[in-house]
Order: C-alpha cells, then structure tokens, then sequence
C-alpha cells in the first residue's frame, strides 16, 4: 500500500456546503434594485402637499430664472399665468411672444395681480397681449399674488415688485 493517497472522506452534502460568489451577487443586485425602486415609489406618493409644494418650487425657480434672465440681458421678460398653467414670455419687435411650451400646473392655483392684490404696482404690463407679470432690466417685477394648493394647505406668495418673493401658509 505504499504510495497511495489516503484521501479524507468526503464531507457530507458537499455541493449544499455554501452559497457561490455568483448566487451571492445575484440576490445582492436583486435587492438593491428593489429597494431603489420602493425609494421611488414612497417619494412619488408624496400625497396633495407634495405636488402643491412642487407647483411652488417650480414657480419660485422661473419667477428667480426670468428676473435674473431680464437683468443679465438687460431685456424686458415675462410671464403668462394662468389658472391652467405658465408660459415664459419674450418682447420681440415692440410685441409679447410667448416662449417654449405651458407648464401646467399640478393642483389648483389662483393668481392676482397687483391692483386686486392691494400693491402699487411699480410697472403696469406694457401692450396689449403682455404678459401678467414682467421682469425689468433693473431687477423689478410686476406685483402680484398668486395662491398654491387648496382648503388649509393653501400656500400664498407675495411679490411688492421690488423684493423678493415671500411664500408662507395661510
């Protein structure tokens, strides 16, 4: 018997000892892709008071994007609001021309502008077809009024024209 192996028994079950790396990477990969994806579905159902407050900010960020637009291009700009959506506008040849497409809004919006929202106002719209509110070359806007949301989520943003926009619940 000299020069044979002596072989130790062969563990029970063997194959069924362990996972692979591969099966291990496997239900990794499944997992994470399921929680990802029931991170998006738990912030898309934010609920009424998410989509109001993404109605807001995305007027808060073309109401700073077109003021900041009229000063660096020392251009008259604008912006239609209506109870449906918003359109940014342009003056082109002594006439208001609507620019890219409306943005509708989400939930309901009610809009004032300045004389039924109790502000002197510090530019009237200039032409027939302008827009409801205008953006100066000098950093000044129509003011207005305009409402988010319904019942107590209600959320109201102010402008006097000259600061900036102030948003606070009613």
């Amino acid at each position: 018997m000299a020069g044979q192996l002596i072989r130790a028994p062969a563990a029970r079950n063997a194959p069924d000892a362990g996972f692979t790396l591969i099966e291990l990477l496997v239900v990794i990969t499944i997992l994470s892709v399921l929680s990802v994806g029931g991170a998006m579905l738990a912030t898309s159902r934010g609920g009424k008071a998410a989509n109001d407050t993404s109605d807001l900010a995305a007027f808060r960020a073309a109401h700073t994007r077109l003021r900041s637009l009229a000063v660096h291009g020392q251009s008259l700009r604008g912006m239609y609001v209506t109870p449906q959506g918003r359109r940014f506008a342009e003056r082109r040849a002594g006439r208001w021309r609507p620019t890219g497409p409306e943005l509708r809004w989400r939930n309901p919006m009610r809009f004032d502008p300045a004389r039924r929202a109790g502000f002197a106002d510090p530019g009237l719209p200039e032409g027939p077809g302008a827009p409801q509110i205008l953006y100066y070359p000098d950093g000044r806007s129509t003011a207005f009024e305009a409402r988010f949301g319904t019942g107590r989520d209600q959320i109201r943003c102010r402008s006097d024209g000259w600061s900036d926009l102030r948003c606070a619940p009613l």
